[in-house]
């Protein structure tokens, strides 16, 4: 029982972490991203 408490603790430091950053990211501008998504693709 104590493994399932602990990893439930890794998962929930995880997510605080990894949200606000993927937030943040989403705010900039996801045209930016996209436009040099395809850039990149037409180049190859």
């Amino acid at each position: 029982m104590e493994f399932y408490i602990g990893l439930g603790i890794v998962v929930v430091l995880a997510l605080l972490l990894l949200v606000p950053t993927k937030l943040r990211k989403m705010r900039k501008k996801p045209e930016d991203d996209l436009d040099r998504f395809f850039e990149e693709k037409k180049e190859e």
